[in-house]
């Protein structure tokens, strides 16, 4: 089986690479409204004035010349990863300890802090208790041999089954 390169023209590049598509043997074919299935075979072949400003396999396209100016600009420096974590971006956390403080400068420009975390012991046990009271409340008790049941159904089925004679 052939491999596949997908490849998702920009919008001005479309008709140039749909025409170049075209002339090839067997013809390219589409895999959806604004993507190409190439042969890997035949990639090399694309015009790179088709290429410019795509996606391909999901990545933008890097054109040897843009790559080669970026590599001139920097040197030889590395580029710059973003979104990628590196040692000294992480802090250590012990497991039932509070989390460490990360310094405001962490954060983007844009960023909004988070409300506070409430201890919540009381609270949680002041709804563990109305939830105990409300469920008390709502069961219903068959009369013949008092056992509760959550839902008026429950009961109904019960006493349809084990008391109708």
């Amino acid at each position: 089986m052939t491999d596949l390169i997908h490849v998702e023209p920009a919008p001005e590049a479309r008709i140039a690479l749909a025409r170049w598509a075209v002339t090839q043997t067997p013809k390219v074919a589409t895999v959806g409204p604004n993507t190409f299935a190439i042969p890997a075979d035949l990639f090399s072949s694309v015009p790179e004035a088709a290429l410019i400003g795509a996606h391909v396999d999901g990545h933008r396209y890097v054109s040897p010349d843009e790559e080669a100016s970026v590599s001139a600009e920097e040197g030889t420096a590395e580029a710059e990863l973003t979104g990628v974590a590196r040692p000294e971006g992480l802090l250590a956390a012990a497991p039932g300890e509070p989390l460490p403080e990360v310094p405001p400068e962490s954060y983007g420009p844009d960023s909004t802090p988070l409300p506070a975390a409430d201890a919540g012991g009381d609270d949680q046990e002041q709804k563990d208790e109305k939830r105990a009271e409300s469920e008390a409340a709502e069961q219903h008790v068959c009369e013949e041999c008092g056992r509760p049941f959550t839902s008026e159904r429950g009961l109904t089925m019960h006493a349809r089954r084990v008391h109708s004679g």
